[in-house]
């Protein structure tokens, strides 16, 4: 019987696998067909040129008023779960429910943001100096960069902060680069087991990201001239990834054993 499950299971594994990369070299001959076109045509000079004005122009606008608008969201649900810290006597559920995910609300949107920031940056900074006129573009784009490092930096040191006051677990400052292992190590063995769950989606999902993000940077390099840079470094990032998953899976599996 468990033989018949196992069979059955294995065709369907199989009629899938063969069905996505059947789908996946559809998708990239039409991908083809259209980049040979653009290509053909001259029209990526185009796309290429209107592409860098709008992030000449307003990309760093654009970054500074993002970040700007965040801030205050992040402020608002910090001072209100403040406030509501204040009111807490140390036994309502649902206060304290509450005021967990306000905070990690305010982790994650701050967390998000810096991302979001360098990667807007890193654009921006690609582009350069194309034109006198864009000098002041550059400025605003630097200052939202610092301006965003300093609110998200001293915001989740505050959450931080408001987190020991509530739970009195363990203690760790933001700027601490053994910042994550300390607070790791402060956590009880049910809030440990959402991180382990959370680390291995992630670990799942860089899979599937990075196979696709190798397929749009060969895409982009023979179609648009974007280098082998990006194919590189996507290699070594998936690579490292991948050494980092597995020696710590024979790590961890060796020091059950001890």
């Amino acid at each position: 019987m468990e033989s018949l499950k196992n069979k059955k299971y294995n065709s369907e594994v199989i009629v899938t696998f063969v069905a996505v990369i059947f789908a996946i070299m559809f998708a990239s001959a039409i991908l083809g067909v259209i980049f040979y076109v653009i290509n053909y045509y001259g029209i990526k000079d185009n796309i290429a040129t209107t592409f860098k004005g709008a992030l000449l122009t307003w990309l760093p606008v654009a970054i500074l008023t993002c970040s700007c608008l965040v801030f205050l969201v992040c402020l608002y649900l910090y001072a209100k779960s403040s406030k509501l810290a204040k009111k807490w006597d140390g036994e309502d559920e649902i206060t304290i429910d509450k005021l967990e995910h306000d905070l990690f609300l305010v982790n994650a949107i701050s967390n998000i943001t810096v991302v979001l920031i360098l990667l807007f940056a890193g654009l921006n900074s690609c582009v350069g100096f194309e034109a006198a006129s864009h000098v002041a573009s550059t400025v605003i784009g630097i200052i939202a960069i610092m301006f965003t490092i300093i609110w998200t930096t001293a915001l989740q040191g505050r959450v931080v902060s408001l987190e020991y006051e509530l739970k009195q677990d363990c203690y760790a400052n933001v700027l601490d680069f053994g910042f994550y292992k300390r607070m790791f190590e402060g956590k009880d063995e049910g809030q440990k087991m959402i991180i382990y769950k959370s680390a291995y989606e992630v670990y799942k999902s860089l899979v599937w990201i990075n196979a696709v993000a190798f397929l749009v940077a060969n895409f982009g390099n023979r179609f648009f001239e974007t280098g082998i840079m990006a194919v590189i470094l996507i290699c070594l990032s998936w690579l490292a990834e991948t050494i980092i998953y597995f020696r710590a899976t024979y790590k961890y599996k060796n020091k059950g054993r001890e």
